[in-house]
């Protein structure tokens, strides 16, 4: 099956990059994961993707994104499994998919940041992932006069998170520069 993504559209390249990257790290992984890397992508490394992010269940959720990621499936460039843990979908590129990625062309910044990108997901959870990117949208769209009023607004979006372990998710991204230092 030739796969024909309009003309290979950069940025269903890129999350095809993006799902090729992460198979690489990890053995499986789905929405969660793949929907928080291109989050991270597209917001700290400055990938100008066109999937704007809503605050839903899991944290930051772009419904466009996850229509790509079913466009990408319709068109044979990736598999959806079911995790062999009974957890959810688990995301693979196939052999199509591959092939699309050989033949297609990304720009050198926008290869590094998905690199960036993938490794900052690498060793984490999807929960993890989730309390993460949620930190950062809170951050991003309410703009806390300090890190208080930030895990505040956070444990109110996220009640099951313990405000010691929110506190200390902020001082994670703070130090990789994914939030402003000056918060405090």
């Amino acid at each position: 099956m030739e796969v024909n993504l309009d003309h290979h559209n950069i940025a269903e390249l890129s999350i095809l990059q993006v799902i090729d990257a992460l198979g690489s790290q990890k053995e499986y992984f789905g929405k969660i994961i793949t929907q928080k890397t291109v989050y991270f992508l597209s917001q700290v490394f400055d990938v100008n993707l066109p999937y704007p992010f809503i605050f839903y269940h899991y944290g930051p959720y772009s419904f466009d994104l996850q229509h790509a990621i079913d466009k990408l499936q319709l068109f044979g460039a990736i598999v959806v499994s079911r995790d062999p843990n009974g957890i959810g979908y688990s995301y693979s590129i196939t052999k199509e998919g591959k092939e699309l990625l050989s033949k297609a062309s990304l720009e050198e910044e926008v290869l590094k940041a998905i690199k960036k990108a993938t490794e900052f997901v690498g060793d984490k959870t999807p929960t993890q992932l989730e309390l993460l990117s949620t930190i950062h949208f809170a951050n991003s769209t309410h703009k806390p006069e300090n890190v208080q009023i930030l895990v505040e607004t956070v444990k109110y979006l996220k009640p099951k998170f313990a405000k010691d372990y929110i506190e200390e998710q902020i001082e994670f991204l703070k130090a990789n520069k994914m939030i402003q230092e000056s918060l405090s």
